[in-house]
C-alpha cells in the first residue's frame, strides 16, 4: 500500500520512471513479522487515529525533472474513501493530469492527450486512491512478506514485500531505528508498459496529527523526477474536484 502523498505523481509521469536497486539480507529468525513491521509504522505516523478525523488532504509544492531542465507547480487532492486527482504544469510542457473518481480512471497532457486507464494501470491508480491505505488493513492486502534486513539509502531497513488485493507488488524499506517507510521499488504500469521504479522519500512532518513525507526522489534510467511538498491542508474537498473531464466520458461512452 502506498504513501498517500509521495507516490501519486507516478502514475501521472510514468514514462519517465526509473530502477534503483537495494540488496536485501537473509531473512532470520530474530527479525518482526512484516505485520509488525507495518503496525510499527502505522503507530509512528499516527494513521489509526488521525484518519478518524481526516478525510481529504490537499498538497502542494513542486515537481522537477533537472537533467531536463524542467520544473513546475504540482498540486494533489484525496478524499476518502478512494477520489484522487494530481495536477502537474511544468515550463516547457504544459499542465499534465490525472485521476481517479471512485470509478473511473483517467488522464491528460500534452503530449499523449486524454486518455481513459484501463487494465493494470486503472488498478494501479485504483490502489493509489485508497485512502486508507497507509493503513495496511487486512481487506487492501493480499500478501505481507519479510524479505530481510537491507541497507536504504546508508540506512539499515527492513525489506518487506507487499501485495494488494489488487494484486499490484511492491518492495518497501522501514527504517529499523525510527519505524518510517524509507521507500519502495515496483513496476510502474505506464503507456510504454510496465517500468521498474525505486523511489526514495524523507523529511516526515505533521500534518493534521498525520506525519506525512514532504520529499520523494524518483531516479530512473539514469534520471530523477523530485517532488517537495511545501504545504498541506486537510480541510474538506468537494467531489466536484474528482469530476470526470468532458473529454475522458467522451472516451467511456459506447460507440
Amino acid at each position: 500500500m502506498k504513501n498517500p502523498v509521495a507516490l501519486r505523481v507516478l502514475t501521472v509521469v510514468g514514462a519517465l520512471t526509473l530502477f534503483a536497486a537495494a540488496t536485501p539480507a537473509a531473512a532470520d529468525d530474530h527479525l518482526p513479522t512484516a505485520r509488525e513491521v507495518v503496525d510499527r509504522y502505522v503507530e509512528a505516523i499516527n494513521a489509526r487515529e488521525a484518519l478518524e478525523d481526516v478525510e481529504s488532504i490537499k498538497s502542494t509544492g513542486t515537481f522537477s525533472i533537472p537533467a531536463q531542465g524542467m520544473s513546475g507547480e504540482l498540486t494533489m487532492w484525496q478524499k476518502a474513501p478512494d477520489k484522487m486527482l494530481t495536477r502537474i504544469t511544468l515550463s516547457g510542457i504544459g499542465e499534465i493530469e490525472q485521476g481517479y473518481d471512485g470509478e473511473v480512471g483517467w488522464s491528460i497532457d500534452p503530449m499523449q492527450g486524454a486518455m481513459l486507464l484501463t487494465g493494470a494501470m486503472l488498478d494501479q491508480i485504483r490502489d493509489q486512491a485508497n485512502f486508507r491505505g497507509m493503513l495496511y488493513e487486512d481487506d487492501d492486502i493480499d500478501t505481507l512478506e519479510m524479505i530481510g534486513e537491507a541497507e536504504f539509502q546508508g540506512e539499515p531497513a527492513y525489506e518487506i514485500r507487499v501485495v494488494s488485493a489488487a494484486g499490484l507488488e511492491t518492495t518497501q524499506f522501514f527504517s529499523v531505528e525510527s519505524g518510517l517507510l524509507l521507500g519502495q521499488k515496483m513496476e510502474q504500469q505506464s503507456p510504454m508498459g510496465a517500468v521498474p521504479v525505486t523511489q526514495v522519500i524523507g523529511d516526515y512532518q505533521e500534518f493534521g496529527g498525520l506525519l506525512l513525507p514532504t520529499t520523494s526522489t524518483d531516479r530512473m534510467m539514469g534520471m530523477e523526477q523530485k517532488m517537495e511538498i511545501t504545504s498541506i491542508s486537510v480541510e474538506a474537498i468537494d467531489d466536484s474536484v474528482f469530476a470526470v473531464p468532458a473529454e475522458i466520458e467522451a472516451l467511456a461512452e459506447p460507440e
